[in-house]
């Protein structure tokens, strides 16, 4: 569990630097308004300087901002989606929690889970086939309109890799967001196309214990400055569960229960997985 002191410094993570939009001279850019459009998506606070050639008092300046925006108020609102893949295998009730809880907290319209076909940069070994793990998805799902799942990566042939994925999906009807565990963050920058993914997602993240939360912290501010990653780190722990937990407590009989949907239970059972 993360001290209260912790969690305080997580929420200081949110946002160490700061957004500062200065118009002088020259007045409003298309580049100081495409700046403004990305901090607001990414929930970042906006700091504003007027300097002493602008035409514009600093009200004014404040005024127009908002008004000149390439996604004006009175535009329908774009759908906040994000994409949670990941081997699922299989998938549980964190994993659930995890995505109800960022569905909540940065009022995403819809997550979308994917399992994935093959999983870069993990062994494959013990993994139970795609259509299995896309199966038990789509019943850990059931009842929850915020969740939805995609066979997107299972159709296609290869590794599943997350900037392809992301290309195949992103549109200019939404804002995508990248959900990962607090040990996928920390690899990031070994992704396929990592620097896509920065540009095209903001990337959520939650930590799991105190090693997690010095890892996302120190792992933030390098992807910040270095590749102008956007991240929101959640505040408090979300579930330590694990598959492997999972799959080891099937093939030693444990009960597990409490750890998977009791219909991910039974479908398990039915095609005798994990043991």
């Amino acid at each position: 569990m993360l001290t209260s002191k912790q969690r305080a410094q997580l929420r200081a993570l949110a946002n160490p630097i700061d957004t500062v939009l200065m118009v002088g001279k020259g007045g409003f850019s298309e580049q100081l308004f495409k700046t403004a459009d990305e901090a607001i998506t990414a929930r970042e606070l906006i700091k504003g300087k007027v300097l002493e050639a602008c035409e514009y008092s600093a009200r004014e300046a404040a005024d127009t901002i908002p008004q000149k925006q390439k996604r004006p108020q009175d535009q329908a609102r774009q759908m906040r989606r994000a994409i949670y893949g990941g081997s699922f295998n299989p998938i549980h009730n964190d994993h659930i929690k995890l995505a109800l809880t960022f569905a909540e907290r940065f009022e995403l319209d819809k997550v979308t889970l994917i399992p994935t076909r093959v999983t870069p940069l993990k062994d494959n070994t013990y993994i139970v086939d795609p259509k299995h793990r896309y199966q038990m998805c789509l019943l850990a799902a059931e009842g929850y309109p915020q969740l939805e799942v995609s066979d997107i990566e299972i159709r296609r042939e290869g590794e599943s890799y997350t900037s392809d994925t992301i290309a195949e999906l992103k549109n200019d009807d939404d804002t995508l967001f990248l959900i990962v565990g607090a040990d996928m963050y920390v690899t990031l920058d070994h992704w396929h196309r990592f620097q896509y993914i920065f540009d095209n997602a903001t990337i959520l993240v939650a930590p799991r214990n105190e090693l997690d939360y010095n890892a996302i912290k120190e792992k933030y501010r390098e992807f910040r400055m270095l590749y102008g990653c956007r991240t929101i780190i959640a505040n408090q722990a979300i579930g330590a569960l694990s598959s492997t937990d999972v799959r080891e407590g099937i093939a030693s009989g444990a009960d597990v229960s409490a750890m998977i949907d009791e219909k991910v239970m039974r479908y398990i059972q039915e095609h005798d997985l994990y043991r």
